[in-house]
This record gives structure tokens, sequence and C-alpha cells, in this order.
């Protein structure tokens, strides 16, 4: 619903604005700690499932030993017990600060820049969602 440069995507809206009787579940932290792991579980995913039963893709063994993270923006899933999950980017990530730098140069301060994303990411989340972990 928020895509890599975190604008608006209008995908999913009828669920936010049309659909009162949702639980909203945002999962937020750094970089390969498993939000899109927690996040599938909780929809229903099991360890020992294939890796295409998770409802948010892991982050795969070549993105975790190049550094690189899985999720941009905020990806949405829609469960079938009418829990809305919202996985997220990963807050002050290494890996978004080099991607920055270096598509971006008009940035004075990409630091601070990643600080304000992951500062506008948890308030987002902290107006939608009814959990966040």
């Amino acid at each position: 619903i928020i895509d890599h440069q975190l604008q608006w995507v209008d995908k999913g809206v009828e669920f936010l604005t049309d659909n009162k009787d949702f639980c909203v579940v945002g999962v937020v932290g750094g970089q390969g700690v498993g939000k899109s792991t927690i996040a599938s579980m909780l929809a229903g995913a099991r360890p020992t499932g294939a890796r295409r039963s998770y409802m948010f893709w892991p982050q795969s063994r070549d993105a975790r030993e190049t550094g690189v993270n899985q999720t941009f923006g905020v990806y949405m899933a829609v469960s079938t017990e009418r829990f809305i999950f919202l996985d997220t980017q990963p807050l002050m990530s290494h890996s978004l600060l080099d991607n920055l730098m270096y598509s971006d140069r008009s940035v004075d301060d990409p630091d601070t820049q990643i600080e304000i994303q992951s500062l506008q990411m948890l308030m987002f989340l902290q107006q939608v969602c009814h959990v966040i972990i």
C-alpha cells in the first residue's frame, strides 16, 4: 500500500476505508529480524510449510548475504479471519541508507532522511493499526 518511495498506492484502499470490522496488525523492526516471517505466521503459514504459502516473502539467503532488505515500503495482506497484516520496510536500515546515498544525490544528510522515513513509518502504523508488533 506504500511503495519504495513511501508514496501511497491505491491497491487495497477499499479494505482500509469501506470496511470497519477488520483488525489491522502492523509489524515493524530492524533489518533481518523476521518481520515478514512473523506476519506470515500470524496469518496462518506454518514454519515447516513451503515458502510460497507465506503472505510475505521472508528474506532470501542472497539478500541476507549481500545485506539488502527484502521489503520496500509497506506490503498488505488480508486474511480470511478479517485481519489486515502490514509488513514494513526495516527501520534505520543500512541497506536503505546505501540506496538513498547512491540513487538520490540531492539529499544533503542521508542519515537524517532515513531517520525521518523511519519515524514516518511508525507514525503511519500508529494511525492505522490496532496492534503493532
